[in-house]
């Protein structure tokens, strides 16, 4: 894949490189196929998004008018997931990125109540802002749930870990998606920076008190950046009882090679005005200082072709933490490996559903 892209017209290689996390995050390939059909450069696509989104938000209404709260909460989220992808790298518009932003955000916790099971929106106290998110239970809950955090990466945000949030409470655990520094919602309050990890430890401190959650089954998942950032939490904090950390990174190393498009994102989270002052923002961004005090089971699921984080970064990783993890390395993996989702998200949770169990005295 050529770093420099994404140029301002949309190339083949460019949708081939969205269309396997779209498909992976739930968007329909239907929509994808529709944009692909009328976008020729970013502006186009956002806002072929857009009306897309707004088309599921009218028939979820309707629905909602007729009684059928499940199908208009299900048809929200897609709502939502379009406005996602409107947003997602219109840096050539930051006001119309803000807006998309709020818009996702707000149709998001319209459906959250509507749901099967719903989701409740719990906001964190950190650092004098509230950071926000949704605690999803399943369905049938005897006894304290084991949960696991999803902790997102550099574009990512808690409305597109809702596929793996379904997965989750689909296995018997809860789940609880968040925004945090430099994300979603939480960016205008505080932007990304060293130590994202401070963000993960409150809301540890939040959830493990909820009266529905076994404090001592907590476990997160990082996605792409998300994967350092909860190596870092992982090392801080001995009890968190299992990490997952998917097209993550040891490291900062491969920035120079990253994509544009990802390089504008740090610029864009950290509020960086180039890729070097971003870059220094971020700080050291390494576990050298950390990961030998990681002693909990890791899952490190990569691609071999990713063109964000090298599959070397997670070799790396997966060294540096021996009798404890678990490397899976899919030699035709992108990113996160987006396409093979299916079976990598399965394979991650059913992996978490196992080690979180309540019979290994965790």
């Amino acid at each position: 894949m050529d770093n420099s892209f994404p140029k301002n017209n949309l190339t083949n290689e460019v949708f081939a490189y969205w269309i396997p996390r779209l498909v992976a995050d739930g968007v329909d390939i239907n929509d994808i196929l529709s944009v692909h059909s009328v976008a020729t450069n970013w502006p186009e696509w956002s806002k072929a998004w857009s009306e897309i989104g707004n088309r599921y938000y009218l028939l979820a209404k309707e629905m909602q008018s007729e009684g059928h709260d499940i199908s208009a909460g299900e048809t929200l989220i897609r709502a939502s997931l379009a406005y996602h992808c409107s947003q997602i790298v219109a840096f050539h518009s930051q006001e119309d990125k803000k807006a998309m932003q709020a818009l996702k955000a707000k149709t998001y916790q319209k459906a959250a109540p509507l749901l099967a099971p719903p989701l409740e929106r719990i906001e964190v106290s950190f650092k004098n802002h509230k950071i926000p998110g949704y605690l999803r239970l399943p369905r049938s809950l005897e006894n304290l749930a084991a949960c696991v955090l999803l902790v997102p990466g550099l574009d990512s945000t808690k409305e597109d870990f809702h596929t793996i949030g379904d997965i989750c409470v689909k296995r018997g655990l809860a789940c609880f998606s968040f925004d945090g520094p430099g994300q979603g919602e939480f960016r205008q309050h505080l932007p990304l920076a060293e130590g994202y990890e401070e963000c993960i430890q409150a809301i540890f401190d939040a959830i493990s008190s909820h009266p529905k959650i076994d404090p001592l089954r907590i476990g997160t998942l990082g996605r792409s950046l998300g994967g350092y950032f909860v190596m870092r939490a992982a090392a801080k904090n001995p009890q968190i009882a299992a990490t997952v950390v998917f097209g993550g990174a040891f490291d900062l190393e491969d920035f120079s090679t990253m994509p544009k498009m990802i390089r504008d994102g740090f610029c864009y989270a950290t509020g960086g005005k180039t890729d070097s002052e971003a870059r220094t923002l971020m700080g050291a961004s390494s576990l050298i200082d950390c990961i030998d005090k990681v002693k909990k089971p890791v899952l490190i699921v990569h691609g071999k072709l990713d063109a964000i984080f090298n599959w070397k970064q997670a070799i790396k990783l997966s060294n540096s933490l021996p009798g404890v993890s678990t490397l899976v390395m899919d030699d035709n993996g992108v990113h996160c490996c987006h396409n093979n989702a299916f079976q990598y998200r399965t394979k991650m949770i059913d992996w978490l559903a196992n080690v979180l169990k309540k019979d290994q005295g965790l």
